[in-house]
């Protein structure tokens, strides 16, 4: 599992863990393909939303430690979708 989370604001190199937001959303890794410039292109699939408690710093990566916390806005989407109630999701030109 992978845990994936947005930077506070756009910058270059590695954010900080004080860069970070502390909520974000655990994910199954479903693929993994190589790239041609020798990186790697991941596909995931969001398992549940995921609160922080405190990052690990490793030499490649941040681990963290947390848990997995109530997903109430896609529980009202899901109610409201059974009710028949579909979003907004008009845009106006």
């Amino acid at each position: 599992l992978l845990v994936v989370v947005t930077q506070r604001l756009m910058s270059s190199g590695d954010p900080d863990p004080s860069d970070l937001y502390k909520v974000g959303t655990l994910c199954r890794i479903d693929t993994v393909s190589d790239t041609d410039s020798g990186g790697y292109q991941l596909v995931l699939t969001g398992v549940s939303r995921f609160r922080i408690g405190d990052f690990r710093p490793r030499s490649d990566y941040l681990a963290v430690r947390g848990e997995t916390v109530a997903d109430i806005f896609g529980a009202a989407l899901e109610r409201n979708r059974a009710a028949g109630k579909a979003p907004n999701t008009e845009t106006s030109e």
